[in-house]
């Protein structure tokens, strides 16, 4: 059998046939393309030295193909408010300041959330410092975080006593 060129010829066809049908895309190890594409940034609060991690929402993420073409994830979860509802609350004091940590460092804005929708956007300071409002009650934030190729939206829900 090794010695019949119609072995070997078949061979040879199965080899072009099984490089020919391949992507040409080499993984190493990585899950899929979609893992790879997707922004999987985390995100904190950090209170009194205690971190705790806010909840994905919505978001968008951009990768160039090539010089003319951008691929791009877009997806939509549900309002802050809605995330909430399914949210334990951080007990936090009334006025206490708090740190927004995000990994790659985005611009943030912040918004706070009640039934009827976005309330208002609120400040800022030094780029991740939020002062905490001085009467007690349950409050529902939005961290929009922006990177140059991509947007994340974040929940968090303080409970001030």
């Amino acid at each position: 059998m090794k010695n019949n060129p119609f072995f070997y010829l078949l061979c040879i066809f199965l080899m072009i046939w099984i490089v020919g049908c391949s992507n040409g895309v080499v993984t190493k190890g990585r899950k899929n393309e979609h893992e790879i594409f997707t922004p999987s940034v985390k995100a904190f609060i950090e209170a009194n030295g205690t971190k705790y991690e806010m909840k994905r929402g919505r978001y968008q993420w951009e990768k160039p193909v090539s010089p003319k073409i951008i691929e791009a994830v877009l997806v939509e979860y549900a309002t802050p408010y809605e995330m909430a509802g399914k949210m334990s609350a951080i007990p936090l004091k009334p006025g206490e300041e708090i740190i927004i940590i995000i990994e790659r460092n985005p611009q943030i804005a912040v918004c706070l959330w009640n039934e009827g929708g976005m309330e208002r956007e609120v400040e800022v300071r030094d780029g991740n410092r939020l002062t905490l409002p001085s009467n007690p009650g349950k409050y529902i934030y939005e961290v929009a975080a922006t990177w140059p190729n991509g947007e994340a939206s974040y929940t968090f829900v303080a409970e001030l006593e």
